[in-house]
């Protein structure tokens, strides 16, 4: 009797070794296929908004945006919240609604800042500062780009290079003249 239970036990932990082999293989799998299957899905979701702002379909638009927005959570992407900021705005001239289409690419474009800081990606940063320069958030501005300089602090020729696009940004942006310096109203005398 001993000898059976014994076995038993065994063939018991066995099976259980072999369920739990698979399970965390597939779990890998799941892990490993989100973040590309959380993309697609974006993709999908933002061209229906497109689709819908460019028919002029306001109830279309918003339900697309909502849907957009989530699948941009769950890509994780710093590109995906850019696209969101910028289609809030459209979105806004298309339903009269200024304001909130503000208030949201503002918030896209933070998320967008975050991630892409998180990231480690200038490039992210970078085209979070244009969205605000957009909304003529200046101390924002200010700060993603003294984010993407800090970010390209190990690398001289890449800082040159961020430092160049910061320029231009700010150059771009009415009244601001250097990083976190107004332009005088009248010319010094």
């Amino acid at each position: 009797m001993d000898s059976r239970r014994t076995w038993g036990i065994a063939v018991m932990i066995a099976m259980l070794i072999v369920v739990a082999a698979m399970a965390t293989s597939a779990l890998r799998r799941d892990r490993q296929s989100l973040p590309v299957d959380a993309v697609a899905r974006w993709n999908g979701e933002i061209g229906r908004l497109d689709a819908a702002l460019v028919a002029g379909d306001r109830a279309g638009a918003h339900r697309a945006w909502s849907e957009a927005w989530s699948a941009a959570l769950a890509s994780r992407r710093w590109d995906a919240f850019i696209r969101m900021g910028d289609a809030s705005l459209r979105l806004g001239d298309l339903d009269g609604h200024p304001a909130t289409a503000r208030a949201r690419a503002r918030q896209a474009y933070l998320l967008a800042m975050f991630r892409a800081r998180a990231a480690g990606s200038i490039e992210g940063v970078l085209r979070a500062a244009e969205g605000f320069a957009g909304l003529g958030d200046r101390d924002v501005v200010n700060g993603a780009l003294h984010l993407a300089i800090q970010l390209a602090a190990d690398a001289p020729e890449v800082r040159a290079d961020v430092e160049i696009v910061a320029a231009d940004i700010v150059a771009r942006m009415p009244g601001e003249r250097a990083l976190g310096r107004p332009r005088s109203a009248t010319p010094p005398r």
